[in-house]
């Protein structure tokens, strides 16, 4: 019954004639489970030819075709039909003045307005894109909003490589124990996406589960999602294959990332709250211009009436951020550390001047609407040296360098200033090294002098860098400004391999160390 009546109208239309009609209290994503699993059956049933079909193309006639699993007789469109609906639907736009085909009222696709619905890929070969991202005419969001129902995004039928969702606001999910994402076996590609809003109390409310799956996550945001206790806005299953690149996830009620079983995924460039291991990862606030909130509804204690305010996840720049409800450039007071944090090897072409040549973090990371970065000039480049070779017969020649040097270790830097201001970056980029391996990096102010061990020596410890799958890993250290006084300056970086036992660092060994990075700092 609930298959028939959910023929001709939407699932939740047939929930409420079911609840009119039979008095049967069922809600609209019960009503398409149903619907989709005695569809499975009967698929399977009919392939396993243990339900033979109730009647054969013989029963056809030229304006009926046999379609669904279950056989069900459906009315089909001929061309002359199809035809005069065209005639029908032009004659009415005419008259009402329109220049679309889109009805009165109803949003073009990717304007500013909410999607009521779920959206599942159903393993097609197919790319899902909100028109924000090809129509710089478009600021707007483009939102799909479930109702309260879950997974609001469905990935479980096998899709490959070839399928994309990008560009869109996700939100509405209040199911206790569904997932907003649920990627199942899943090769798709998410990109430019907002998971925002979403509440899963129960002790299995990830936001997002992975599943067997090889799913890439790039350029996406992550914020303000309520998970249950024990979960995590990220759950990963047997799905060390997913990739999750240039993704802010911050602001959630609950830890970001938990590997429930497997090995852990890549996840690699963006700010993570609490840190992940991976290279250029941050745990840094991003600034967004506007967080968004819950509001309480003056019922502190209870969560489950609680409205979301959505906010806006541009990051906020002293040189220039949009705001789409203006259409303006705004200036900020403070710079997010996103900006210029993506991959160095991510497209950055379509972000507008000025930028750092280098794509940001989070949902508009390469697009038209990233957030603007300080110009800067290239003052330096170098080399990074196995260590051996600088330092030959001393504690700098040790296994470690001696390892990195048969690997073939080596890497350059770049040294940045900003034009008009005494501020520095620094970026290292370095190849060879042990995979998926933690190096410490450390600036020695004073410079180095080949082969003289004396004048040489760590100073100045500035952080960790993460290999890749493959041995690379890119690092950068700025500045603050007028943190160095004007006048010449010679750095050196030494990157150290270096090991744990338990808290006690145990090694902590020079592999790479690098040209002088010589420069002047103006006024």
């Amino acid at each position: 019954m609930c298959c028939r009546e959910a023929l001709h109208c939407s699932f939740e239309v047939a929930g409420d004639n079911l609840e009119r009609t039979a008095q049967l209290s069922i809600r609209g994503g019960t009503v398409r489970e149903m619907v989709e699993n005695q569809g499975r059956a009967a698929l399977t049933a009919q392939r396993k030819a243990s339900l033979p079909p109730a009647f054969t193309a013989a029963d056809c006639t030229r304006q009926t075709v046999l379609t669904g699993a279950d056989g069900v007789m459906v009315p089909m469109v001929t061309e002359s039909q199809k035809h005069k609906r065209r005639e029908t639907e032009s004659a009415r736009r005419i008259a009402q003045g329109r220049s679309s085909t889109a009805a009165v009222g109803r949003p073009k696709q990717g304007s500013d307005g909410r999607y009521t619905e779920i959206i599942d890929l159903s393993g097609k070969a197919i790319t899902v894109a909100a028109q924000w991202l090809v129509d710089p005419n478009i600021l707007g969001p483009s939102i799909i909003d479930s109702l309260g129902f879950g997974p609001v995004v469905r990935m479980t039928s096998g899709e490959g490589h070839n399928c994309l969702l990008s560009g869109f606001t996700i939100l509405g999910n209040r199911e206790p124990n569904r997932p907003t994402v649920s990627c199942n076996g899943s090769g798709a590609l998410i990109s430019h996406c907002a998971v925002c809003g979403n509440m899963s109390l129960g002790d299995l409310g990830a936001t997002v589960v992975c599943m067997a799956s090889e799913t890439k996550f790039i350029n996406c945001t992550l914020t303000g999602n309520r998970t249950g206790p024990g979960s995590a806005v990220f759950w990963f299953v047997d799905s060390p294959n997913v990739r999750v690149l240039n993704t802010i996830v911050w602001g959630n009620d609950g830890p970001a990332m938990a590997v429930l079983s497997g090995v852990a995924p890549r996840v690699y460039y963006g700010d993570i709250e609490g840190g992940w291991p991976g290279a250029g990862i941050l745990d840094l606030s991003p600034h967004f211009a506007d967080p968004g909130r819950w509001d309480d509804q003056g019922t502190r204690d209870d969560l489950t009436d609680d409205l979301w305010v959505p906010g806006d996840y541009h990051l906020r720049s002293s040189h220039g951020r949009l705001n789409t409800r203006v259409g303006a450039w705004l200036l900020d007071e403070v710079d997010s550390p996103g900006i210029d944090a993506g991959h160095p090897e991510s497209v950055w072409l379509r972000e507008l001047q000025a930028h750092g040549s280098r794509a940001n973090a989070g949902l508009y990371g390469g697009t038209p609407q990233a957030s603007k970065s300080r110009p800067q000039v290239l003052v330096n480049t170098g080399l990074l040296h196995p260590a051996r070779d600088i330092f030959p017969a001393s504690k700098y020649d040790n296994d470690h360098s001696e390892e990195a040097d048969s690997m073939g270790a080596k890497g350059t830097f770049e040294l940045w200033q900003e034009s008009g201001a005494r501020y520095v970056t620094v970026d290292i980029h370095v190849r060879g090294l042990l995979p998926n391996t933690p190096y410490r990096v450390y600036f020695d102010k004073n410079g180095i002098t080949p082969l003289v061990v004396s004048t040489a020596g760590p100073s100045m410890y500035m952080g960790l860098l993460y290999t890749d799958d493959l041995g690379m890993a890119t690092w950068a250290y700025a500045a603050a400004p007028g943190d160095w006084a004007p006048g010449v300056y010679a750095w050196s970086v030494y990157i150290n391999k270096i090991v744990w036992d338990g808290d006690k660092l145990v090694v902590n060994s020079t592999v790479l160390i690098s040209d002088n990075l010589e420069f002047e700092l103006q006024e």
